[in-house]
């Protein structure tokens, strides 16, 4: 018999036997399969003693389901039934409101909340409503769907919401305003929300494998390892949007990105000129990279650590992606399925 704890004892009519006596309430740890994976979690259930049998009713059920889904979401670093229900009502937004905000299926939201696991790509459109700043502007994109006076209502509370927001430094906000038209998972970025916690992860790697890189360089890396992870899994790591220039593919924000608070660089003149240098930074959370993303950079690291700047820029200045877009022009992540790394 498996271990479990009893968690209280009620008299009542018993479920399993039909007679008024004294059933237990149970929880014990149990196997279910979701997705193809094997996960653990807490089950909850009565328990007869007279017949010596289990027994679920429906809510039961849906709650122990629901755990496994949400132990499987936890796993894979994506937000909890509960967490969407917290982030949604800090904005006061019922379940259809929130899909009328994101402009999605009406019942989205709700399966979402009760029963389905949301693919990485809208939880990370989830995830970015937690900078009211992008709330309003997805408020502003679908005001249609509202009444003037519900959408009032709900710009009002966003707005006082963000300007008593104080998790967001100036150089992040600052960088999330530059995305500010692709706050949804799109060709430009990658299908990927922008990611400033694990782009600062990325530069920071990258710096403790390579001696100091200056930023010619490290963008290209990153144009890499974006470009390269989008060939292998459809999805960029960064969500950065890259654009043509004389030096090859840079960031859009590229000045900000070195003002970020946990990005290590400095700067160093080089005669008339200035030079940025990277190096690693000890208030990055590695954990942010999936071992898989981590197999994609280490392959980024490996193929360019000798390589100079300007040998990267020459590099690059081969690619497709290159020769077929002009100065300013956003550089499609679908040139990322021409690149030849071997």
């Amino acid at each position: 018999m498996k271990d479990y704890t009893i968690i209280s004892k009620e008299k009542m009519e018993c479920p399993i036997c039909e007679q008024v006596h004294e059933v237990e309430l149970r929880r014990e740890q149990e196997e279910y399969t979701i997705k193809g994976e094997t996960i653990y979690c807490d089950r909850v259930f009565y328990y007869c003693a007279k017949d010596e049998m289990e027994y679920e009713n429906g809510r039961m059920l849906k709650e122990n389901l629901l755990r496994a889904k949400d132990t499987y979401r936890k796993q894979h670093k994506l937000l909890t039934s509960k967490e969407i229900v917290e982030l949604r009502k800090v904005y006061g937004l019922t379940q259809l409101e929130l899909a009328k905000l994101l402009g999605w299926g009406e019942v989205t939201v709700t399966r979402y909340e009760t029963k389905a696991i949301q693919e990485v790509i809208y939880d990370d459109v989830l995830r970015s409503l937690r900078n009211p700043y992008v709330a309003i502007k997805y408020l502003e994109k679908n005001k249609d769907n509202f009444t003037v006076a519900r959408y009032e209502e709900l710009f009002k509370q966003m707005t006082a919401i963000n300007s008593t927001s104080k998790d967001e430094t100036e150089a992040r906000e600052s960088l999330k305003r530059e995305y500010v038209d692709y706050i949804s998972p799109c060709q430009e970025n990658g299908f990927q929300t922008l990611q400033i916690s694990k782009l600062e992860a990325i530069i920071s790697y990258i710096a403790s494998k390579i001696a100091y890189p200056f930023k010619v360089k490290m963008m290209k890396m990153l144009w890499y390892c974006d470009m390269l992870n989008y060939k292998k899994c459809g999805y960029s790591l960064t969500g950065l949007i890259y654009e043509h220039y004389p030096l090859g593919a840079l960031p859009r924000g590229h000045r900000i990105i070195l003002t970020l608070d946990n990005v290590n660089v400095k700067e160093v003149m080089d005669y008339d000129y200035t030079k940025y240098e990277f190096a690693s930074s000890d208030k990055v959370d590695y954990g942010d990279i999936a071992p898989e993303e981590r197999e994609v950079i280490d392959r980024v690291i490996a193929k360019f650590k000798d390589y100079k700047g300007k040998e990267l820029v020459e590099y690059m200045h081969r690619e497709r992606a290159y020769v077929d877009t002009v100065e300013a022009e956003i550089i499609s992540y679908e040139y990322g399925k021409d690149i030849d790394f071997a």
